[in-house]
């Protein structure tokens, strides 16, 4: 019941008159890869339907990922030599390439890791005498490679309440860095950032202030940026109008031109919408318990009396 990729390219191949078999290279195989691109986009990024006013945002586009935090590590001394730097003794953390070195109340960037007893920062210009004592923070995280924004609050389970993140400018986090470089604490704030100078393979990172002073599970939402390759995103429920939008476009390209497959897809688009709502439908809202007009310091020391309601279920309260 599954459509991959290559499903796409079979059908467009034999719509084109060109039986089920792709042409393996050539202007064949490129006119069809292309198509399916196409196809792929006009699906994933619809446009408006007929009485509406905005486009539809997929949920499947939408998932909830889980990030971990980790306590700062001090265990041994280091040397650093045009910006490499060489642990004395001990291994670096396998969280390292995401972390911030700390000597002398300076801070490094670190751009990779490259063994376990050498990471190299950023800034290559730096020297760091032998024997020199250090921190290296767990501060900025690298974000999935499909990351395209934060959508919803950042959230992680504390002393059996779940607490939220405010996520901040960029600048905003630097400047707390600035002032209270030393804190170390469950995170307040967060910012997301484009990488720059770091070979560790993904396109945003996530910095948090106060440095986190242990592991924390951060759950969060996110768009998805969808690029080029073999995963089809939406499962079974969509697989008819993923198809019926590749062949509208490869219709276009057809020496007698028609609408018949534009049509079936717009039919297809509509329901495949209508799925996706449904299958997210909020049941009910809950109660409102989010102190929105606090601000997040205080939040936090918040003390909650309870109530009970007749199926047995403890709320808070404010």
């Amino acid at each position: 019941m599954s459509v991959s990729r290559g499903d796409l390219e079979s059908e467009v191949a034999r719509f084109l008159g060109w039986s089920r078999t792709v042409p393996g290279s050539g202007d064949g195989h490129d006119d069809i890869d292309a198509i399916v691109d196409r196809g792929l986009r006009q699906f994933y990024y619809p446009g408006v339907l007929p009485g509406e006013t905005t486009v539809h945002e997929w949920s499947f586009l939408k998932p909830v990922a889980t990030i971990s935090t980790n306590a700062s590590v001090s265990s041994s001394t280091i040397t650093v030599s045009s910006g490499v730097v060489t642990l004395a003794s001990g291994t670096w953390p396998a969280w390292a390439a995401e972390g911030t070195l700390s000597v002398a109340n300076e801070d490094y960037e670190v751009s990779t890791r490259d063994s376990t007893t050498q990471l190299t920062l950023i800034d290559t210009s730096v020297d760091i005498s032998a024997g020199t004592t250090y921190e290296l923070r767990h501060d900025q995280l690298a974000l999935p490679s499909d990351f395209a924004g934060i959508t919803g609050p950042l959230t992680y389970s504390r002393d059996a309440q779940e607490m939220e993140i405010q996520v901040v400018s960029e600048s905003y986090i630097r400047a707390l860095r600035q002032d209270r470089p030393q804190i170390e604490d469950a995170p307040l704030y967060a910012a997301v950032r484009p990488i720059t100078g770091s070979t560790y393979g993904n396109s945003y990172e996530l910095l948090l202030w106060p440095t986190p002073d242990k592991t924390y599970r951060i759950q969060y939402a996110y768009n998805v940026e969808v690029s080029a390759g073999s995963t089809i995103y939406g499962g079974i429920p969509h697989n008819e109008t993923i198809m019926a939008s590749c062949l509208a476009i490869a219709e276009t390209y057809a020496p007698e031109q028609s609408n018949r497959h534009r049509d079936i897809y717009k039919d297809r688009l509509a329901a495949s919408v209508m799925f996706d709502r449904k299958a997210n439908a909020t049941e009910y809202f809950g109660y409102n318990s989010d102190n929105s007009d606090e601000p997040i310091l205080i939040r936090r020391n918040l003390r909650y009396a309870t109530y009970t309601n007749r199926g047995g279920t403890v709320y808070p309260t404010t």
